[in-house]
């Protein structure tokens, strides 16, 4: 917070000949800004351990002694939820499947093996099973030509694909693999970006080859450190996909904040929660995800509180005023940036995003001394999940209808306080220990330094490090207009009208019994593809 940042850069203005200057709006890759991939810091990285985690929220619960800001006991956190056990919370019965619908995933390097992972994922969630030419990959740039440029980022590429696959297993994937190297320097990966997001608008030039695109990377931690120049044109891209009709979903970010290019108000920006799913798979509960860590050493002494440290991104945008589809529905006090003046606000819709929440995900590791290595498990969250999720429900949305649905914004502004959303509330007093506090044991990550001892995160879901970031009845700055409602949603989508008010089921509906299961679905696959 508040500093300040060096950035190298030409020594002089690039020129282009002037045939062609009308039509360039700016030239990117000339300076050692970065983009960054929004779940880095959030996952375990390592194979999930049962012994020390729970299969559902609060199966095994921990005594909190001493006492930390009032609480006693926690719930263990999650082993990772199942396909069968988000597509349950968010009320998707077996017909949600995306069938005929494409969803593109935008990365930056690619992942190892993601066809064959894919599949692995599959079988241990109970998916059908994908066929080859359901999911192909593009590789874009100096990828397609060197394949040193593609860095195998297995986790990223592997979250964005299981996720929206366990939420519309009938839909297509086009993973589009950027350019991890750029020939002017090796530290801007801005141009890789822009060209990744690009590559499905243009299609094969006379149509998008996706109606869906689902982006986890975000230019710069601030909007204000973004130059003029990319902002220029991840702004042009977004009026593109707008005018081609593609729906382009960003994550907000993991850290407290406006970042771009979630804010721009011409693309969705989806925010996190913290999901507690019961053992019947039902939702018990759902907050913004805001967490505050309490660190200590050895198993007896005072807690320390380390403050917030993790969340989901937020707030209202320096740089781009209130779009007409916000206004009288997100509250004034929201609105107004740090200038005081009504800015766009961030995020627009929300979705699991909390680690202690996630989803147990599978990769298949680079090889080993010369062998094939063997599907691995492990746990990712992060806004980089909330987004292909969201991505997955719109595609279910999209299944069958005859038009596509395009910019999703001023649809889903139309449908606020409608049943389409569920709407995200903070915790309180009220609210038993084991749905306010989660637990997990020591050798976690955080404050770039390993916890010794036992950390317990405690849902905060208000003023996030003063960024006056808050979760609260209706729309706001952590989870925008909520998180999808099953069919609610769906059917709201498609009909383009408002669904009946909303109305606020029980806090805590420990008692309901499990949603209809998800059976095998008939899905057409395609054959793996690399260009």
């Amino acid at each position: 917070m508040g500093k300040s940042t060096t950035i190298e850069s030409s020594d002089r203005d690039p020129t282009v000949p002037a045939s062609i200057r009308s039509d360039v709006l700016a030239v990117t890759g000339l300076n050692s800004t970065q983009t960054q991939a929004d779940d880095a810091t959030t996952g375990t990285g390592a194979p999930a351990k049962a012994a020390a985690c729970s299969r559902y929220w609060a199966q095994k619960t921990q005594a909190i002694s001493p006492a930390f800001r009032g609480l006693t006991k926690a719930a263990v956190a999650v082993c990772g939820y199942s396909a069968k056990q988000i597509r349950a919370a968010y009320e998707l019965t077996s017909a949600n499947t995306g069938k005929g619908e494409t969803i593109a995933l935008i990365q930056i390097g690619a992942p190892t093996k993601m066809f064959q992972t894919l599949t692995d994922y599959a079988k241990a969630n109970g998916l059908p099973a994908p066929r080859a030419d359901q999911y192909r990959e593009q590789a874009i740039g100096q990828a397609g030509k060197n394949k040193a440029c593609i860095n195998g980022d297995s986790e990223e590429g592997a979250l964005d694909s299981e996720a929206a696959y366990a939420m519309a297993p009938g839909a297509n994937q086009l993973m589009v693999d950027g350019d991890d190297c750029d020939i002017n320097n090796s530290t801007d990966y801005a141009q890789a970006l822009f060209n990744a997001e690009l590559a499905p608008l243009t299609g094969k030039g006379s149509s998008p080859s996706a109606a869906i695109e689902s982006v986890s990377y975000s230019l710069l931690s601030k909007e204000s450190n973004t130059p003029p120049s990319q902002l220029k044109i991840s702004h042009a891209i977004a009026l593109r996909a707008a005018a081609e009709g593609v729906s382009l979903l960003f994550d907000s970010g993991d850290a407290p904040g406006v970042k771009l290019p979630a804010s721009d108000p011409d693309v969705t920006a989806v925010g996190g929660t913290t999901l507690g799913i019961g053992a019947h798979n039902q939702r018990l509960f759902e907050t913004g995800w805001s967490t505050l860590f309490g660190e200590r050493t050895g198993t007896s002494g005072p807690w320390h509180d380390d403050g917030i440290l993790v969340g989901a991104g937020g707030g209202a945008s320096t740089i781009y005023g209130e779009p007409d589809y916000q206004r009288g529905i997100v509250p004034s006090s929201m609105a107004l940036n740090q200038a005081g003046k009504p800015g766009r606000a961030v995020p627009d819709i929300s979705a699991d995003a909390d680690p202690k929440s996630g989803m147990l995900l599978g990769l298949i590791p680079t090889e080993r001394d010369g062998k094939a290595p063997p599907y691995e498990t492990f746990i990712q969250a992060g806004t980089s999940l909330a987004t292909p999720l969201v991505a997955g429900m719109v595609a279910d949305a999209e299944q069958g209808q005859s038009r596509k649905f395009g910019f999703l914004n001023p649809l889903l502004y139309s449908l606020a306080g409608s049943q389409a959303f569920h709407d995200i509330l903070p915790v309180s007093p009220s609210d038993p220990q084991v749905d306010r506090a989660y637990y997990t044991q020591g050798d976690t990550y955080i404050n770039k330094k390993f916890a010794p001892g036992f950390l317990v995160g405690v849902n905060d879901a208000q003023d996030q490090s003063g960024t006056h970031q808050v979760t609260a009845p209706g729309y706001d700055t952590m989870t925008g207009l909520g998180t999808p409602n099953g069919s609610a949603f769906i059917n709201g989508l498609r009909s383009g009208r408002p669904a009946p008010a909303f109305v606020e089921l029980p806090r805590h509906p420990r008692a309901i019994g499990p949603s209809p299961p998800v059976s095998s679905v008939t899905v057409h696959h395609a054959e793996q593809e690399k260009y």
